[in-house]
């Protein structure tokens, strides 16, 4: 780094960057929008722009120097945020208690959808953090112009793209970075290059990473090697008037994978996703933006390859689905109106056989649709120098329907032959109208401290599984803890009314951004015990644990998280998170599933010339507020030490190394899912093991 230089407007804030200072996989920029002005950190120049800042709080990450190879690992530096891990590459987004298709995921501005029924291939996998160029979290109540179903917030992840030059000389670009981590003798190699001009820009991506089974304190995590690999390609064209057209294609090849936590390891999951998007400037009307994206993926898993196991099984599966949006956005004289359509459309299939026995065939998911269509308002207003107030609203209609299913048992067993044809025999198209309401207000009480608050009704249909799953079984979405569940076709769509109250205080040298959250939950989706004796019979074949079924009942989430940072000398820097969330279920005295504990990060950074040190600390409370329904255990507290170092020579390389897990603890993350592997170094029904000590190295080269 060759230079430091602040730019600053009056009575603004100067936020120390909690993530730059926490992981060198973030790259050279972070913003936080959590404050009433927008707040920009370079790493390379070191340089700090505020301009005013309308709209709902975020926090955003610019990524560099990757050295996680699961992009969701991002969220654990945010507030209220975390993943869900069941394996190296399957990291499922949470935020305050919410995860799975709670929370609304938006993948280069599309919602993908898995394409196994376990999500052992998540939205946030389709993108290497190596080819990330941003990640945002719209904090607490998103607005409603962010998806169609939010109820649990949205998250935003932006890969790298070309841009359209200033005139018509052709300029390339281009970003290669490579990595190394000791403790799954892991590699990553990805590379970025664009060409472009005034009217036309053209880019290629591409990555591969591979490692073995990562190393803890007591053995070998069994299985948790990874291999996957990226192709991109995308062009743009622009004209004199500005209209833009854009065509990206996104190729991602997921090889031999191991998910402990579930059932079956990944042998491939593979497909393509195109994405065509067109605007224009229509004058006094506004902005026009439209978009049609298309996905077809394939996934195959068994658990043969990379474990043992007494019954074979190998599920091939498959998604494919239409995604669009059209969005007007029209300025007003102190603020702005968004009015949209949008939707998409999936279909699924999940077959199982054994590839010892050629007879044997089970229709997990045949033929399931699930088809949203939505129509949105959206304003936000300055009302004055000192307060602004914004308002939304969205109708969602949900469709899903599923074909009729079969298992190659069921003449021999009179309880199957009982759950399949009552299945089949049933009214299986099921709609839901949904409604989201959004109001929200940002109000200065002085120059350093701003209050919003914030009032939301918001909705979300089941899932396919959640509907459609017609036997026990295990396919939940990444549920991951060891339980055999059915489905519910009649199940009512959840919805929460929600309310947030937040603070921004920014001085000249420091800054502290809390938030506390309460939600009511009306039919919220839950195993609860199954009464169905067939179904319990066919359970008691594959587990000794009582078999579960998704059902509506009364929940609450509320919480509280903050971060917080302060310039202590022009070269020390402090930075840090703290979030806290509880769930129940007010239908009995017992606590939601999968919640994370109370947790922070506080790191010390010392930036230098070309050189930033820091030494952090994230430290995890015990957690003993678990789901008994769920036969959730426990977990210890636990605190990492991670040091890290960055090294910038000159403004186009970088180098990046540090050790993580410094002490080598032994610890188990609550969010973690539960093993599932006979052949893992730890029981089968036993939370899985972090890594222990961990060295790495990267290096970044720009053009």
């Amino acid at each position: 780094m060759s230079s430091r230089t602040i730019i600053r407007q009056p009575n603004t804030l100067k936020p120390l960057s909690l993530i730059l200072a926490s992981f060198p996989i973030l790259a050279s920029v972070t913003t936080v929008h959590a404050e009433p002005v927008e707040e920009q950190l370079e790493l390379t120049t070191l340089k700090v722009v505020s301009q005013p800042q309308k709209g709902p709080s975020r926090s955003e990450l610019l990524v560099t120097l990757p050295t996680v190879k699961d992009t969701a690992e991002l969220l654990k530096v945010m507030p209220g945020a975390d993943v869900n891990q069941n394996g190296p590459l399957t990291g499922i987004a949470h935020y305050r208690g919410y995860f799975g298709d709670r929370v609304n995921v938006s993948i280069n501005n599309m919602h993908l959808k898995p394409a196994g029924p376990n999500s052992m291939d998540p939205p946030l996998s389709h993108i290497p953090a190596a080819l990330m160029e941003s990640l945002t979290l719209i904090r607490g109540v998103a607005p409603v112009s962010s998806g169609l179903e939010t109820i649990g917030g949205t998250i935003i992840a932006t890969p790298k793209t070309s841009e359209f030059g200033s005139d018509k000389q052709w300029q390339q670009s281009g970003d290669l970075a490579l990595g190394y981590s000791q403790s799954s003798q892991g590699t990553q190699t990805s590379l970025f290059t664009s060409l472009a001009n005034r009217h036309h820009r053209l880019h290629l991506t591409g990555s591969f990473e591979q490692g073995d089974d990562y190393e803890y304190p007591n053995g070998n995590m069994i299985p948790s090697e990874y291999e996957r690999t990226t192709f991109g390609l995308g062009y743009g064209f622009q004209d004199s008037s500005g209209q833009q057209f854009g065509i990206d294609y996104h190729y991602n090849d997921t090889g031999l994978t191991g998910t402990a936590a579930l059932p079956m390891d990944i042998i491939f999951a593979s497909g393509d996703i195109v994405k065509l998007n067109y605007s224009a400037d229509l004058n006094d009307l506004g902005m026009l933006e439209i978009q049609l994206n298309y996905e077809d993926l394939e996934h195959v898993m068994d658990n043969v390859t990379l474990r043992t196991s007494m019954m074979k099984r190998v599920a091939t599966t498959d998604v494919n689905g239409i995604g669009f949006k059209a969005v007007l956005t029209t300025k007003t004289p102190n603020g702005e109106t968004k009015l949209g359509v949008d939707g998409d459309t999936a279909n699924h299939n999940a077959l199982i056989t054994d590839p010892t026995n050629p007879m044997f065939r089970v229709d997990n998911f045949n033929d399931v649709e699930r088809n949203r269509m939505g129509l949105f308002a959206e304003w936000q207003e300055n009302r004055s120098d000192s307060w602004s107030l914004g308002a939304g609203v969205r109708v969602v209609q949900v469709d899903m329907d599923a074909g009729t299913v079969s298992h190659n048992m069921a003449m021999m067993n009179a309880n199957i032959m009982t759950l399949m044809s009552r299945f089949n025999s049933a009214d299986r198209s099921q709609s839901d109208h949904n409604i989201d309401l959004v109001l929200n207000t940002r109000y200065p009480l002085s120059n350093d401290l701003e209050l919003e608050v914030s009032l939301a009704r918001k909705n979300r249909s089941p899932s396919y599984q959640e509907r459609f799953l017609w036997i026990p079984m295990q396919s939940t979405g990444g549920l991951a803890d060891g339980n055999n569940y059915s489905g519910d076709i009649n199940l009512e769509a959840e919805n929460a009314d929600q309310l947030e109250l937040g603070l921004s205080w920014n001085t000249k040298n420091g800054y502290l951004n809390p938030r506390i959250y309460y939600h009511e939950i009306n039919d919220y989706i839950q195993g609860v015990p199954e009464t169905d004796m067939a179904a319990i019979m066919v359970s008691s074949m594959m587990s000794t644990v009582a078999p579960l079924k998704f059902a509506n009942v009364d929940a609450k989430i509320f919480g509280f998280d903050a971060d917080w940072g302060a310039q202590l000398t022009p070269q020390w820097q402090l930075d840090g998170v703290i979030s806290y969330t509880r769930g129940e279920r007010e239908d009995i005295n017992d606590h939601l599933y999968r919640i994370a504990p109370l947790n922070g990060l506080i790191a010390l950074t010392r930036i230098n010339d070309n050189w930033k040190t820091s030494i952090e600390t994230q430290a995890y409370a015990r957690q003993n507020k678990v789901s008994s329904t769920n036969n959730e255990a426990t977990t210890a507290g636990y605190a990492l030490v991670n040091i890290r170092v960055f090294y910038s020579p000159t403004p186009n390389l970088s180098f990046g190394a540090g050790i993580e897990n410094l002490l080598d603890k032994s610890y188990q993350q609550h969010l973690g899912g539960v093993n599932r592997a006979s052949s893992n170094s730890i029981p089968v029904g036993t939370r899985l093991y972090g890594p222990g000590t961990n060295f790495y190295a990267n290096a970044n080269l720009s053009w």
